[in-house]
């Protein structure tokens, strides 16, 4: 007897038609049953996807597939994971998002192979602190949940590259946030309590992009912005940010020396550098300074030629001032006669005139 002679009927239906099977797409066949027990009796089974099918339960026989990498439950109903999630070791990427989950099984971080988690769009209030045990997991997605804080553990995130917040109800995020080494995505937008940002946060020397926008309470620590001059996240060397959005902030300064910057998003930005950075929608290309070595040229050259003619003038403006300041020269007194000499000679004349007369 083949293999496909023993496929319960349960598996039929789902379009199971081998025990050897590795690979299950149940998203097309537009079921609204929990899946069959009967799951767990394929051995070799890798993959299932099984979205849009309103299940309100996860089987545990799911958790007998030790071999099982990617398992995709989004778009159903589940309120809760069992705690055998663990058993799934060989897993890698797991797929929660658009469900009713209000808790996550601290079993999660038994995942050890895990690198991307995707629970978008529950009703997470928290996250359990075994978290910080997904030691690879590289893209962490959070966005639309009514997280109000994160545990510290999510430091512990090494290798970690997108982390995404969006529309939550943070209002801090933890210190630790600038132990991810590794993070190039960061997008915290939509989280209308959040304040401030940790000062931590300019350790992320690999980081890429980051999406603040739509935080009308966000502002900068004092020390933030004294250390930086303005908001700048990375100390020297400047990392290679090529994307900023600053949508609906308080942002009081913005560093425009960024040699990678290509896009800035400054929409409803209603301050003081409203009036200095123009106001854009998310995407506009800014102009950008021209680097032809031909302009760099003229104006090293117009410049060298403004600082000769300065020091020209300098050296005759100093020089007027020594003429200016110079003492006039003393006039030359006229020869004053020599009172004997005159005498004597008044006399011989005189004398010479009476021996002329006596002859």
């Amino acid at each position: 007897m083949s293999s496909n002679s023993n496929v319960p009927n349960s598996l039929r239906a789902f379009g199971i038609n081998r025990l050897n099977i590795k690979i299950i797409n149940m998203s097309n066949y537009n079921l609204r049953g929990p899946l069959p027990k009967e799951i767990g009796n394929l051995p070799n089974l890798i993959q299932i996807k099984y979205r849009n099918g309103f299940l309100n339960r996860v089987p545990k026989e799911i958790f007998l597939c030790k071999k099982l990498r990617f398992l995709d439950l989004s778009e159903n109903m589940l309120t809760s994971i069992p705690s055998q999630i663990g058993n799934l070791k060989n897993l890698e990427d797991l797929e929660l998002n658009d469900n009713i989950l209000n808790s996550l099984s601290p079993q999660i971080g038994l995942l050890e192979k895990l690198k991307k988690l995707d629970l978008s769009k529950n009703n997470l209030r928290s996250l359990p602190a075994q978290i910080g045990l997904l030691k690879n997991l590289e893209e962490l997605d959070l966005s639309g949940n009514i997280l109000s804080s994160l545990p510290p553990q999510i430091g512990l995130l090494k290798k970690l590259k997108k982390l995404k917040l969006q529309d939550n109800e943070l209002n801090s995020l933890p210190e630790s946030i600038g132990l991810l080494e590794n993070l190039e995505l960061l997008d915290i937008r939509d989280n209308n309590y959040l304040n401030s940002l940790p000062k931590s946060i300019i350790k992320l020397e690999k980081l890429k992009k980051i999406e603040l926008s739509n935080n009308p309470n966000l502002k900068f620590h004092y020390t933030l912005k004294n250390k930086t001059k303005t908001f700048d996240f990375i100390r020297p060397p400047p990392p290679k940010i090529n994307y900023t959005n600053y949508y609906k902030n308080q942002l009081t300064g913005v560093s425009v020396k960024r040699p990678n910057l290509r896009f800035l998003d400054l929409k409803h930005v209603r301050n003081k550098i409203a009036n200095h950075l123009s106001n854009s929608e998310p995407g506009t290309k800014l102009p950008s300074k021209t680097r032809n070595p031909i302009r760099k040229l003229v104006r090293k050259i117009k410049q060298k030629s403004k600082t000769e003619r300065f020091e020209k003038n300098m050296k005759k403006s100093i020089n007027r001032v020594k003429n200016a300041t110079k003492k006039p020269n003393k006039p030359k007194s006229p020869n004053k006669p020599n009172n004997s000499n005159a005498i004597r000679k008044k006399a011989g004349n005189s004398a010479q005139s009476r021996r002329t007369n006596k002859n």
